[in-house]
């Protein structure tokens, strides 16, 4: 028996045929393309009011302050697994979310404009890297590596930082000259003395996040009154006339997981009588791979000089 030829939409050729009481269809290799990989398609945000945003394990929250006014502004911060994700070292740094690209645009001192997490980067500073998707990130894979500097010589005063690196990321806090007072060493569940004097108190630092799926996380602690920042703040006279808390409770900062940055911390140690004692503490960032055993920081204990 002759068989028919069909023509396909795609262009083959199909052959029909009879065999033994039975139709036998024999398709070319190649009739039917495989169909790409589909893309998935971001969820659009109503940035035209406020709102909370949520898909599968991320969270968005965006407000507008002083909506209407020259002073409007735009706020938006950014949590994973109800955690908000630590501030990143660059402006433009970005995460890939449910809704597209969210940039880190920084928090500027300024009630206008956009602050933290917004889906348009800041068109004056290029864009950055892509962040380590939080669902990945397992605080102990990240070794923290701490130097301990101080703007005034103290017992150091042969000291002097040299690292350009270093003292270009404390440029925010307008610090040009800065003295070693520890060099680079591991920070781990242990706490690890910073200081220790009457005047300032004893001032510690561990990190409070192994275990867990967080990034990983620097613990304070001080028998006297003290405050940490990331990010310099204008003084507010209210917070200098307040009297000091003996001991101050501990105060937690969360690092950005990005390998080969520099994340400085301004410690600010008070005292009933005299000045503050500024220490930064530099912080670095190793990546020991995506999985485990890691390794652990021995335990140590520094004695202040």
């Amino acid at each position: 028996m002759r068989p028919k030829v069909l023509e396909t939409r795609c262009g083959k050729s199909l052959w029909i045929c009879r065999w033994s009481g039975y139709l036998a269809l024999i398709l070319m290799i190649g009739c039917s393309p495989s169909k790409p990989d589909q893309e998935v398609t971001p969820v659009d945000l109503d940035l035209t009011r406020d709102g909370q945003h949520t898909s599968g394990d991320w969270t968005y929250d965006y407000s507008i302050t002083n909506p209407g006014t020259r002073s409007e502004g735009y706020h938006g911060t950014l949590s994973h697994n109800q955690i908000e994700v630590p501030d990143p070292i660059h402006i433009n740094d970005y995460y890939e979310t449910p809704w597209g690209r969210l940039y880190w645009l920084g928090q500027p001192p300024v009630l206008f404009g956009a602050h933290g997490w917004m889906p348009k980067p800041l068109v004056r500073e290029p864009v950055r890297q892509a962040l380590i998707d939080p669902a990945i990130v397992h605080s102990e894979r990240f070794m923290v590596h701490v130097k301990i500097l101080a703007p005034e010589e103290l017992a150091t005063p042969d000291r002097l930082e040299q690292d350009s690196a270093v003292l270009k990321a404390l440029e925010p806090f307008g610090v040009t000259q800065v003295h070693v007072q520890r060099n680079w060493f591991p920070v781990g569940a242990d706490p690890i003395t910073l200081h220790d004097t009457k005047r300032w108190g004893m001032f510690t630092v561990c990190r409070a996040d192994l275990n867990q799926r967080a990034a990983p996380t620097l613990e304070f602690s001080c028998t006297g009154d003290f405050t940490v920042d990331t990010l310099p703040k204008p003084v507010v006279l209210s917070e200098l006339m307040a009297a000091p808390e003996f001991p101050a409770r501990p105060s937690s900062l969360s690092l950005s997981p990005q390998i080969d940055t520099l994340q400085p911390i301004k410690c600010t140690l008070k005292s009933f009588v005299g000045e503050p004692l500024i220490l930064y503490v530099m912080c670095r960032i190793e990546d020991q791979g995506p999985r485990g055993p890691w390794k652990s920081p021995a335990r140590r204990v520094y004695e202040s000089n």
